[in-house]
């Protein structure tokens, strides 16, 4: 335990996690003049477990500074059961200011085990050593200052007892005497510092001429370092890039080789191969398009079967229609006889009450008033009244059976009356009569329902059903002529004499739109089946006729199958892309951090987060990466991230971005508020200097 105060950072180590290893310590900043002070904390895990230092000899902690020199040490095991280990930085970790990398390794009985590189910031210090050169009398320059700073005090001594002495200057003479000596010693004392000032003066000149001298000479060996440096680096660089072109050349003559022998020898097996499946597919098609056309043509005549019964049914309901045209004709023909008749035999009784006039004639009379139903009328007029009424009732049937055959009419939802369980629906009709059928037909379905009615009179039914819905409701006359057309409903014989069932027929339909629709799909299945193998194996399009049979497609895509798996060409393939692409592609490795700074001051602070793939980058565009410079710029374009929550409000976002061991920072002045769930930044440019 220190009993002074220091700079401790902690951190978790895993030997086996490089994710969580790989971070940014950018907190963990020290001073190059930091001493004794700079400690580094670290909880050693394995695949995230604690890792009980007891059985290890030791924990040793190598450290890289960004001047490339090298410090060894081992670390202090603080809490072997749990783990944790302290690492201090001296004076030699702290002397290279910059990004310095670390390395913690565990030693036991021979075996050593090494993490990933880890990283501390060290910032130039304001006060330095070098600031005052080394010199052989610095020594000297503190005995002097010490005997300053002893004249000094007593110079404050006398200053007092001066002070003292003018109390009583005026009431005594000597004392002016004594004073005046006091002023003498003051003088001399002042001459003492002058000298030393002037003593100072020559030293510091001494010491500025020493600098100048150390800092020629130590840019003299700069220089020389550097230029060696840079011939070695040149040297060093093009015998590599010769190395590395003759080993790529090498490389690339060897895959052009093998790729060009693979190729040809899947042409050769490709094109043999589709040979035989043409053939195969042309046989196959040949007998799947017999099977179509003999079905086509069974649907076909089934179709003509029912067209010539709808033919032959059309013909004889025009034969009705046009007897039922001759008999309107010759009811109105009757019509137009019987009213003549009727006009002539009233002129005749017209004739017969004037000869009767002065006859006692009340029998007879009272015969007369007798109508054609035996009923007997108040009078003769009474009577030629109702006989004439009862006609026209008459006439009006036939002409009614004669002239309406059906009545047809939809209705709609509101129509139904609510009656019970059940729904009514009231039907007015002009066909003048109870001898009628009915039809009621499903508007939404278009299927025909279950007939459920009752005959009110000759014009009105009512129609009941277990709801209200949009129906169409067909009324035919039965009075007029029918006639059953002979043909017997078979589903299983196919004759002259017989027909299938609406069921059946619409069944046969149903069933044929399927296949023809289950063709159109597999076609297109298989043609983009065709069309993939063609694209692995590179060859010309299929010469078949038809394209359209599945079984055929499926022992194409087996035997291709078969060819890769026997001839292990998928493997081979794969294995030469990846070849090619590690010869040819460069890959960058992007870490991309946020810090986020807030100017309240109850609120400052920073927040990180490190916004790999997995925290939904949603679009990095416009980048592009600049190999010969090192840089990945977009001068267009901007990148939001998103599945973040921002703790805080903050007015300038700074992101980061890591490439191999180069870390570039950028400040972003956008203001992003509390609770925000991404981060839209706009014109960026990354470049590693």
């Amino acid at each position: 335990m220190k009993n002074y105060e220091i700079k401790n950072h902690t951190i978790e180590v895993d030997f086996s996690n490089y994710r969580i290893n790989k971070r940014l310590l950018d907190y963990f900043i020290y001073n190059e003049n930091d001493v004794k002070t700079a400690y580094i904390e670290a909880i050693l895990k394995n695949k995230d477990e604690i890792i009980d230092l007891s059985e290890y000899d030791r924990v040793l902690v190598s450290i890289t500074k960004s001047d490339g020199q090298k410090v060894n040490g081992e670390c202090e095991v603080v809490d072997a059961e749990n783990g944790i280990v302290e690492i201090e930085l001296s004076r030699q970790a702290l002397a290279s200011v910059g990004i310095n990398t670390f390395q913690l390794s565990l030693v036991k009985e021979g075996t050593l085990l090494n993490t990933t590189n880890l990283y501390y910031r060290v910032e130039e210090g304001m006060i330095n050593d070098d600031d005052i050169t080394s010199t052989d009398e610095y020594g000297v320059l503190l005995v002097i200052i010490s005997q300053a700073e002893e004249i000094i005090k007593n110079n404050k001594e006398l200053t007092k007892r001066v002070e003292q002495l003018e109390i009583t200057i005026l009431g005594n003479e000597e004392v002016r005497d004594k004073a005046e000596q006091i002023r003498i010693y003051n003088e001399d004392i002042r001459n003492i510092q002058e000298e030393e000032r002037e003593f100072n003066e020559l030293t510091r000149q001494n010491q500025e001429a020493n600098r100048e001298e150390s800092i020629q000479n130590m840019q003299i060996q700069v220089d020389d370092k550097l230029t060696d440096c840079q011939l070695q680096l040149d040297e060093m660089i093009d015998a590599k890039s010769e190395e590395i072109d003759n080993i790529v050349d090498d490389k690339m003559l060897d895959v052009q080789a093998q790729t060009d022998k693979k190729f040809q020898d899947l042409d050769t097996r490709a094109n043999n191969t589709f040979d035989l499946y043409d053939k195969t597919f042309e046989d196959k098609l040949t007998d799947n398009q017999e099977q179509i056309d003999y079905k086509l043509d069974e649907v076909n005549q089934a179709i003509s079967n029912v067209e010539d019964c709808i033919d032959e049914s059309t013909a004889k309901l025009d034969t009705k229609i046009k007897e039922v045209d001759d008999k309107i004709v010759e009811v109105n023909t009757a019509k137009t006889d019987m009213e003549t008749t009727v006009t002539n035999k009233i002129d005749e009784l017209d004739d017969k009450f004037a000869g009767l006039a002065e006859l006692d004639v009340r029998g007879e009379v009272t015969n007369a008033r007798e109508a054609i139903d035996g009923s007997v009328q108040p009078s003769l007029k009474d009577r030629l009244t109702y006989d004439f009424e009862k006609l026209d009732e008459k006439i009006g049937e036939m002409t009614s059976a004669a002239t309406n055959v059906a009545f047809s009419k939809s209705y709609v939802e509101s129509d139904w009356i609510a009656d019970g369980e059940y729904f009514k629906l009231i039907v007015n009709h002009n066909l003048v009569t109870e001898n009628i059928f009915v039809a009621i037909l499903d508007e939404a379905t278009k299927k025909s329902m279950t007939n459920s009615y009752t005959i009110v009179d000759s014009n009105t039914i009512e129609i009941f059903n277990e709801s209200n819905i949009d129906v169409k409701v067909t009324v035919v006359n039965g009075n007029t002529n029918k006639e059953v057309i002979p043909n017997t409903i078979n589903d299983n014989i196919t004759t002259l004499d017989s027909t299938y069932s609406s069921v059946k027929i619409d069944a046969k339909f149903d069933e044929s739109l399927t296949k023809i629709n289950e063709n159109k799909s597999n076609i297109a299945t298989n043609l983009e089946k065709i069309n993939l193998i063609q694209s692995k194996v590179g060859s010309s399009e299929l010469s078949t006729v038809s394209k359209n049979i599945s079984d055929a497609v499926n022992e194409l895509d087996a035997s291709v199958k078969i060819l890769q798996e026997g001839g292990n060409l998928g493997q081979k393939l794969d294995s030469l892309k990846a070849k090619y692409d590690a010869l040819s592609d460069k890959v960058l490795d992007i870490l991309i951090y946020l810090e986020l700074e807030s100017g309240a001051v109850d609120e400052v602070g920073q927040w990180y987060d490190n916004l790999t793939d997995s925290k939904g980058i949603l679009s990095i565009e416009g980048l592009r990466l600049d190999t010969d410079r090192r840089r990945i710029f977009g001068s267009e374009g901007n990148i939001i991230f998103n599945k973040i929550d921002i703790p805080f409000t903050c007015y300038k976002v700074k992101y980061i971005h890591e490439l191999d061991d180069n870390f570039i920072e950028t400040i972003s002045n956008t203001s992003t508020n509390a609770g925000a769930n991404s981060i839209e930044l706009e014109k960026f440019s990354y470049e590693v200097k």
